[in-house]
């Protein structure tokens, strides 16, 4: 190999080099701030212990428990019964009649954002 074909080699080789430490760095400090967003985050606490299931007491936490219950959960639980009225008025849409099957299937796709909202409680 010559010296030009020496240099040619170390700089696309060099430049590569870069272009992976810079994805490195780049990936470095997306982690870095992916961890310190959810470390950051608020804790629900009851009394200074983590608490998962009561209603917590810490400040923030106390007031999205209180949301949750008077706005998300009604609203998921609405939501979930019109999808279901939907899902069975498809059986009148004019694309015909709908088999056995399908009603069967239509009937347990219903069923399925309830159990999953309901898993939140």
């Amino acid at each position: 190999m010559g010296v030009v074909s020496n240099w040619l080699c170390n700089g696309f080789l060099s430049a590569l080099k870069e272009i992976a430490m810079k994805f490195l760095d780049f990936a470095r400090s997306t982690a870095e701030w992916a961890v310190e967003f959810l470390v950051s985050r608020p804790v629900p606490k009851r009394n200074g212990a983590m608490e998962l299931v009561d209603r917590p007491t810490n400040a923030p936490m106390d007031t999205v428990y209180d949301q949750w219950l008077t706005l998300g959960l009604p609203a998921g639980l609405l939501v979930c019964a019109l999808s279901m009225v939907l899902l069975r008025m498809s059986v009148f849409l004019p694309s015909g009649t709908v088999s056995a099957q399908r009603a069967r299937s239509l009937r347990l796709k219903g069923w399925f954002p309830l159990f999953f909202i309901g898993s939140w409680i």
